[in-house]
């Protein structure tokens, strides 16, 4: 006869993995989703640099020299002259249409002014709604051009004048990705924050089941009545599954898109370890004070999707007005990100990333102590309560009575109705 298993962290730890493994909607949750994002975001970034943006050239010129200034652009990294256009109204066409991002016109008689040393003037156009790739473009062409007009100069032979009697000369030096590396740039940020929201979404969706499908008092028998141990035990298989998804995270960038880690690999790995803590701790926190799945899902996920905007890595931190800093410092992403951008890519030396690492730890530990202390005295007050039947939908009949008794559920369900009424509301005001 097989002895009963003793309560501890360890057998909660194996009911959630059995959980888990048994549910379907949990299971493709933890697995299948991160891999198929992983799997998306290798194959978009496949080619790392920015290749292949179709530009328009109106040559009005038709000289020797235009069609050496064409191939210089055509030859220029990340471009392709796409199409040859006889006006300014058929390049402008392209644009609009998305057949081009950026279009040349090259005015008549231009190598009759080059030649004559009188300056002629090339027009470039660019679409900057589409803000990396018209960036991109618009830096392309003009260094493209400037080369080529460089080259095809009557003037390139003449001496430059002695030190200190010419122009102020300004260097720039690119200390870091001066490849624009966008695989460096964006998918060393993209794929923690899409690991994020299936971190916080999955923690919630353990706790909040809970609180519908499962019994609160087999988990606190589980963990021997303590609440400390029913929540580290609740949350460590789910950490140890994330935490591998981040090396799994690391091993792509490193192995497959050849990307450096330049400085304090232990920091990075600490850091991931509380990045995770922080965010299985805060889903936690929302699910265990709403104590309803459904709900609890929904403000996880308006807090953790648009995260993203809020880290500092699209738009910078000193860009940001006074709302989007005390928000992004409330979230762990941004501290995480900080200090995986300071170590991995830039190389910092350890006390500069020392400050994000303290606030990310004190994040982790300080999410991880109130939910602790919410789910005591949600453990103290057991039995809970019941859910509150919905209301009927009373004797109407047809499409107004279809609609009269839908509109019920939403306003009793309180899960529905912040998905779709709290939500949109809240987006509208909190994105401006």
């Amino acid at each position: 006869m097989r002895r009963p298993a003793r309560p501890g962290v360890w057998l909660v730890a194996t009911r959630e993995y059995r959980f888990f493994r048994r549910d379907r909607a949990g299971y493709l949750l933890v697995t299948l989703v991160p891999l198929i994002a992983f799997a998306v975001l290798t194959w978009t970034f496949s080619s790392a640099v920015v290749r292949g943006l179709n530009i328009v050239v109106v040559d009005a010129d038709r000289s020797e020299i235009s069609a050496k200034l064409i191939q210089a652009i055509a030859a220029a990294p990340g471009l392709q002259v796409s199409e040859r256009a006889g006006d300014l109204k058929s390049a402008t066409q392209a644009i609009r249409s998305g057949r081009a991002i950026g279009a040349v016109y090259i005015p008549p008689r231009f190598e009759e002014d080059l030649l004559a040393a009188r300056r002629p003037q090339i027009i470039t156009f660019y679409n900057a709604q589409y803000f990396t790739p018209g960036n991109i473009a618009g830096r392309g062409l003009s260094d493209a051009i400037s080369d080529a007009v460089a080259q095809l100069s009557p003037l390139r032979d003449v001496r430059l004048p002695a030190v200190g009697s010419g122009s102020l000369v300004v260097e720039q030096y690119v200390l870091t990705n001066p490849a624009l590396n966008y695989a460096g740039f964006l998918l060393r940020a993209v794929m923690p924050t899409t690991l994020h929201v299936v971190i916080a979404i999955a923690t919630a969706y353990a706790v909040g089941t809970e609180f519908s499908r499962r019994s609160r008092r087999a988990w606190l028998r589980c963990a021997g009545g303590s609440p400390l141990t029913a929540l580290a035990g609740k949350l460590l298989p789910l950490f140890a599954l994330f935490f591998a998804l981040l090396c799994l995270e690391a091993l792509i960038l490193h192995a497959g898109f050849e990307l450096p880690y330049r400085g304090n690999v232990p920091m990075m790995v600490f850091a991931a370890m509380l990045f995770i803590i922080a965010h299985q701790s805060l889903a936690a926190l929302i699910v265990l004070m709403v104590r309803n799945l459904a709900l609890g899902l929904s403000f996880v996920a308006i807090i953790a999707s648009p995260a993203f905007g809020y880290a500092g890595i699209g738009l910078p931190v000193l860009a940001m007005n006074g709302f989007a800093k005390a928000w992004g410092a409330a979230l762990p992403i941004r501290w995480y990100q900080q200090i995986l951008f300071d170590q991995a890519a830039r190389g910092s030396p350890i006390h500069a990333s020392a400050p994000a690492f303290a606030i990310l730890a004190g994040m982790a530990l300080g999410f991880f102590a109130l939910a602790w202390w919410r789910l005591s005295r949600l453990l103290a007050e057991l039995p809970s309560e019941e859910d509150v039947p919905l209301p009927q939908d009373g004797p109407g009949h047809g499409v107004a009575g279809a609609f009269i008794g839908e509109w019920r559920r939403v306003l009793a369900d309180r899960a529905v109705f912040s998905f779709l009424l709290v939500a949109p509301i809240f987006y509208g005001v909190f994105y401006p």
